[in-house]
């Protein structure tokens, strides 16, 4: 598992553009499913689970992306119907 930063550069039906800090992850989102709420992450010591409201992205090839932020402004409803990743 990695983790990081990035800004949502773009983000269509088809893929995502990430940028990641002197880099660009582009994410195909053919066979993409998507589910919004709250996402349960460990802490770095394993003790603790603390809960963020996200978007996860399950990718047709078995990897996952989750999609938050952390300024706590972040509508994952609204991102996915602006850049048409989910039906009306």
């Amino acid at each position: 598992m990695q983790t990081g930063h990035a800004t949502l550069h773009r983000a269509t039906a088809t893929l995502l553009t990430l940028d990641t800090g002197g880099s660009r992850l582009v994410v195909l989102l053919g066979k993409a499913r998507f589910e919004f709420g709250n996402l349960g992450f460990l802490t770095p010591d394993f003790c603790g689970v603390y809960d963020v409201e996200g978007l996860s992205v399950y990718l047709g090839n078995n990897d996952w992306l989750c999609l938050f932020s952390d300024h706590g402004d972040f509508d994952p409803y609204l991102l996915a119907h602006q850049f048409g990743l989910v039906a009306e």
